[in-house]
């Protein structure tokens, strides 16, 4: 049997809603991330957030090897592409991007994000999968490549940077 998304687009927006993290992936922009040019330097979590409003964030947190902790956060919009052949598009249009010192030494840092708004840009991920749990997505970052994502509880994500 094949993923059959919900034809309609208000059903398909709430099931996409909430925060996502990427448990695998083969994409090229997040699996270079494993080879980051600060030494001891490791990508934490990775993730996705979509909210009812249609704002969303790409998400990342890298940390030293001491402790310390930077959130890298891409502000985007979203919005479900209408297909002729019900397939299931999103589109993200990236708007700005935060950077944030948000730990020294395992510290609590009290300061604000850098920001920095983002040329104008859009990418497109097709929704393989999708249930309660689970969302697989198919990308076109630079090559084709797939994310596996995994819906997060409020209680178990991060705080925001």
């Amino acid at each position: 049997k094949t993923f059959q998304p919900p034809k309609d687009q208000v059903l398909r927006s709430q099931a996409l809603q909430g925060s996502w993290a990427v448990i695998f992936t083969t994409s090229p922009d997040l699996t270079s991330l494993g080879s980051l040019p600060l030494p001891g330097w490791r990508t934490g979590r990775v993730g996705q957030a979509f909210e009812q409003c249609g704002e969303a964030r790409n998400e990342i947190d890298f940390w030293s090897p001491f402790g310390s902790r930077v959130c890298q956060t891409v502000e985007c919009t979203w919005e479900l592409k209408p297909q002729a052949d019900d397939s299931f598009k999103t589109e993200l249009t990236f708007v700005g991007s935060s950077t944030k010192l948000s730990k020294v030494a395992g510290l609590d840092v009290p300061a604000p994000p850098l920001s920095l708004p983002l040329p104008p840009a859009a990418g497109l991920f097709r929704v393989s999968y999708l249930d309660s749990e689970l969302l697989v997505q198919r990308t076109r970052a630079g090559a084709d490549g797939f994310n596996v994502l995994i819906k997060e509880d409020a209680e178990m994500r991060p705080s925001s940077p």
